[in-house]
């Protein structure tokens, strides 16, 4: 399955121009943010090596609210991301399986290009 993290570059940068947008307007929705922005307790006064665990588990314990909060708070918003990032019309989205999906979102979010990019572009 083609995705963001094995198009070409000139792929990439045209289907993050169509992205943007919508994938903030995702993030309002869903409140994924906010999720993501949680630190256990006495994260300051970790070390560097305490807090790189901590956050490991932190993403943990977020992972199943992140999923829930997509598929419940915008479901359709979901979907019409998870087309785009992998080059899927909306019509076609039940033509791949659940899992040429979940491999592509952890080939993509595994990708430091692409986790790099959108960093700095959002």
């Amino acid at each position: 399955m083609k995705h963001l993290a094995n198009c070409t570059p000139t792929e990439f940068l045209k289907q993050v121009r169509k992205l943007r947008g919508p994938f903030k307007a995702w993030l309002d929705a869903t409140g994924i943010p906010a999720i993501r922005a949680r630190r256990p307790e006495g994260f300051e006064d970790m070390t560097d090596e305490e807090k790189r665990d901590a956050l490991i588990e932190q993403a943990r314990q977020n992972t199943p609210e992140i999923l829930d909060a997509a598929l419940e708070k915008d479901f359709d918003g979901t979907i019409a991301l998870l087309c785009m990032a992998t080059f899927t019309a909306p019509e076609d989205f039940d033509g791949h399986t659940l899992g040429e999906y979940l491999s592509a979102v952890n080939a993509m979010l595994t990708d430091e290009g692409v986790r790099g990019f959108f960093t700095l572009y959002l």
